[in-house]
């Protein structure tokens, strides 16, 4: 199974494959801080990580690949 999901006030959106459900996270002015990417069985695939400017305005999207994971996880 591939999953893709856009990313709402940017132009990013990602695939990604054996995915079941995405979580989403926030910061305390509640803008999205990270997307959590998981297969059904709950194991995390990948993460999206949202960067604010200073104004917490215009945002950045940077990809956690899946080898990356290991240091997170």
């Amino acid at each position: 199974m591939l999953y893709s999901f856009a990313v709402e006030g940017s132009s990013s959106s990602y695939s990604v494959a054996g995915a079941a459900a995405v979580t989403t996270l926030y910061n305390e002015r509640e803008q999205p801080a990270e997307a959590q990417i998981h297969n059904r069985d709950g194991v995390l695939l990948t993460r999206i990580v949202f960067s604010y400017d200073e104004n917490h305005g215009e945002f950045k999207t940077t990809p956690i690949e899946k080898r990356q994971l290991e240091y997170f996880v």
